[in-house]
């Protein structure tokens, strides 16, 4: 990663938003997908991430392996005619059970538009 950059070819059709790269604003978000080291340090990359035109996501996109166009994966009519480039995602009520998303997430499909600026090294309070 720090030698080739982000590469989509890694994601999972599965996630929330399909196959893309997510990008978290708060540490905390990042810190649910870590796992620490043999010295219990964990690590996160600091990104720079252009989202050019983002879709506001009000919907999951599971199996997305693109921003969103006028149509989801599943073939549900969004309502804009225009391709996007990337989703952002807000504090809402989850669509399954009715719980708030705490945090935002950035989404994007193509590797070449985030750059790995930092990684950061830290470890968490016993």
């Amino acid at each position: 990663l720090i030698d080739t950059g982000f590469n989509e070819k890694f994601a999972n059709v599965n996630g929330l938003y399909g196959a893309g790269t997510y990008f978290g604003e708060d540490p905390a978000k990042c810190d649910q997908y870590v796992t620490s080291d043999s010295k219990d340090y964990y690590y996160v990359f600091m990104a720079r991430v252009t989202l050019g035109k983002p879709y506001r996501g009000k919907e999951l996109l599971q199996g997305a392996l693109q921003a969103p166009g006028p149509f989801t994966p599943q073939g549900k009519k969004l309502g804009v005619t225009k391709a996007h480039d990337s989703v952002v995602t807000h504090k809402r009520p989850d669509l399954d059970d009715g719980k708030w998303f705490n945090f935002r997430e950035f989404i994007i499909y193509y590797g070449d538009l985030a750059y790995p600026e930092y990684i950061l090294q830290y470890s968490r309070d016993k």
